[in-house]
């Protein structure tokens, strides 16, 4: 039996090249869009809210730029943080559940914290709030801080679901805070053509390959 080869044309290996090149190109530099995340389940002593309840189960999740456009920097609140102890930054698509039921929460209130500060993020939405600490997440200035990926695990000793800034109904929080890439549109989208294009390439040559007449029998065969 013989071998079935499929020669690449040099046309088509010069497209996929480039193809390959320019998605690179894009993709180091645009920003990298970065999912949140977490999730965890209440205690028994949480208050009932629009996004608590006891023993309840619940997941939050939002997209953010690697580089996100800061709102506002928190000013210090202690005297360890120095000049800002964190700040305020665009986010979307922001989506939470309790109970496996989507809950519309509105917009929450975002905050990212540094080190000095306890780090990781707050939360606040009218009812409540989730106050997570830990290690740091992000890099740079808070004016103009990176995110970075990762997982964050929550300092329980600090880590609350809360009524309000006093602490009132304060519920223990356990678990990890997850910073994972995603893949931008526009990289998947031209992606997409590259392959196409090429798989367009292989299929022309695939079809002129099989219209070429077979070659008659040789003399030394008859």
């Amino acid at each position: 039996m013989k071998n079935f080869q499929i020669q690449v044309s040099p046309r088509v290996r010069i497209v996929g090249l480039a193809v390959a090149v320019t998605l690179w190109s894009t993709v180091a530099s645009a920003d990298s869009i970065y999912l949140v995340s977490e999730s965890g389940v209440f205690a028994a002593n949480a208050p009932i809210t629009a996004e608590s309840a006891p023993n309840a189960a619940f997941s939050y999740s939002f997209l953010t730029s690697s580089t996100p456009v800061v709102n506002y920097t928190i000013p210090p609140f202690i005297p360890a943080c120095g000049s800002a102890c964190g700040f305020d930054a665009q986010f979307s698509d922001f989506t939470y559940t309790l109970n496996g039921t989507t809950v519309d929460t509105g917009t929450p209130d975002l905050s990212w914290f540094n080190t000095d500060a306890g780090g990781l993020i707050d939360l606040a939405f009218a009812d409540g709030q989730f106050s997570l600490y830990g290690d740091q997440a992000y890099s740079g200035q808070e004016s103009a801080p990176t995110i970075l990926p990762g997982i964050y695990p929550l300092d329980p000793t600090q880590s609350v679901f809360e009524l309000d800034m006093a602490g009132d109904g304060a519920t223990p929080l356990y678990g990890d805070l997850e910073i994972t890439a995603t893949p931008e549109p526009s990289s998947l989208l031209l992606l997409g053509t590259g392959l196409a294009g090429l798989a367009a390439g292989l299929r022309r040559r695939l079809r002129t390959v099989s219209r070429c007449p077979k070659p008659l029998p040789s003399a030394d065969t008859q």
